[in-house]
C-alpha cells in the first residue's frame, strides 16, 4: 500500500487543528513536470474536468463546418453549468442546431445548481429537466457529433459507442496515459481513470493548442473567454477565474476533488485531486498552485478571495479560525 498523500489544507478554529485534506497537485510544462506534491501516479477520474476534451471530440468530427455555434454554445460544451435561465436557453439552442430536444438528452435531471435558479423553479412548482443538468451542454455537443456522423443517438453514452471510443482515443492522445480506466459518471456518460501527472499533461498540451489560431482548443478558449459564465455561472469558480483572467487561465471542476486548469500564456497544465473529495479545498490549492507558479497576479488573486479566503466566519461576521494551503 502506498503512503497517504500529504496534507494540502489545513483549517483550524480558535487555533485549534479541525479539519485536514490530503491530496496530490501536478503541474506540466513541455516535457517536465514544474511542480508535484503527492503521488503523482496515483489514478483518478477526471469526471466533469474532461469536458474540454470531450468537446474537442465533437469539433474534430466537423461540428463547426456543420452548424455556426456561436460562442456561448462552444463554452457550454464544456460547462458544468449552474441551471441558470441562461444556461437552459443555450442547451436548448445547441440541441436545436441538429433538430433535437431535451427528450434526447439521457443525462437525467437535477435542480439546478444555482440557488436562484432552484428557486425560482420551486416558485412556480415547475420540476427541472434534463437541460437543468449541469452536463447537459456537453452531451448535446455528444448527440450532434453522433448525428454527424451518421452514429446512433439512443446509445451515444454506451461506452462501446463509436464517438463514445473516439473520445477515450483523444484523451490517450493528450495525456500520453498507457491505461485509460472507464466507468460511468453522475450524468451517464463514460468518464476517465489516470494518473492525475497524466491529466495535467492534457492539459498541458490543450494549453500549447489554445494559442494557435484555427486549432479546436483555440476555438474552445476562446469561447469561454469570451462568455465564462456559461463555463460554470455566477458565484462559481471556473467562471470567476476565467472573468478574473480575462480567460487567459481557465479551470475546470470535476466532481469528488478533482480539478484541471490551463495557462494559455505559458503552456501550463494543472490536475489536482483531493483524497476525501472537498471541493472547496480543491479550489483552494488550485489557486495557491497558480500563485506558486506565477500564474495569477495579485488583482486576479484578490478577485478570487470568495473562494479562498483564509479567514473562517461564524454567522455574524467574526473570525473564528483560519484555512491554510501547504504546498510544501
Amino acid at each position: 500500500m502506498s503512503a497517504p498523500n500529504p496534507v494540502l489544507v489545513r483549517s483550524d478554529r480558535g487555533g485549534l487543528p479541525e479539519i485536514c485534506h490530503r491530496g496530490v497537485v501536478v503541474a506540466w510544462r513541455g516535457a517536465a513536470s514544474l511542480f508535484s506534491r503527492g503521488d503523482a501516479q496515483e489514478p483518478c477520474f477526471l469526471r466533469s474536468t474532461a469536458k474540454y476534451f470531450q468537446a474537442v471530440s465533437a469539433l474534430r468530427c466537423g461540428l463547426l463546418q456543420r452548424h455556426a455555434l456561436q460562442t456561448d454554445e462552444l463554452a457550454l460544451m464544456c460547462a458544468s453549468h449552474g441551471g441558470e435561465p441562461r444556461h437552459v436557453e443555450v442547451a436548448a439552442r445547441l440541441l436545436g442546431r441538429g433538430g433535437l430536444n431535451a427528450a434526447h438528452l439521457r443525462c437525467g435531471s437535477h435542480w439546478p445548481m444555482n440557488a436562484r435558479a432552484a428557486q425560482a423553479l420551486s416558485a412556480v412548482s415547475a420540476k427541472p429537466t434534463a437541460l437543468h443538468n449541469n452536463c447537459s451542454g456537453k452531451h448535446a455537443g455528444m448527440l450532434l457529433a453522433s448525428q454527424l456522423q451518421g452514429f446512433d443517438l439512443e446509445s451515444y453514452l454506451s461506452p462501446e459507442h463509436p464517438h463514445q471510443l473516439a473520445i477515450v482515443a483523444l484523451m490517450r492522445e493528450y495525456s500520453g496515459a498507457q491505461s485509460i480506466g472507464v466507468a460511468l459518471d453522475g450524468c451517464s456518460a463514460p468518464t476517465f481513470s489516470m494518473p492525475v501527472e497524466a491529466a495535467a499533461r492534457a492539459f498541458a498540451r490543450f494549453a500549447v493548442e489554445s494559442i494557435e489560431h484555427g486549432s479546436n482548443a483555440h476555438t474552445l478558449a476562446q469561447a469561454v473567454a469570451a462568455q465564462p459564465g456559461m463555463l460554470a455561472g455566477d458565484g462559481r469558480f471556473c467562471t470567476g477565474i476565467a472573468t478574473a483572467t480575462g480567460g487567459r487561465v481557465q479551470a475546470k471542476t470535476g466532481a469528488d476533488g478533482f480539478f484541471g486548469a490551463f495557462c494559455r500564456a505559458t503552456g501550463t497544465g494543472i490536475a489536482l485531486h483531493i483524497d476525501d473529495g472537498a471541493t472547496s479545498a480543491s479550489e483552494r490549492v488550485m489557486t495557491a498552485t497558480l500563485v506558486h507558479l506565477g500564474l495569477l497576479r495579485s488583482e486576479e488573486v484578490a478577485a478570487l478571495n470568495p473562494w479562498c479566503d483564509a479567514r473562517r466566519l461564524n454567522r455574524l461576521g467574526s473570525t473564528v479560525g483560519q484555512t491554510v494551503v501547504d504546498l510544501g
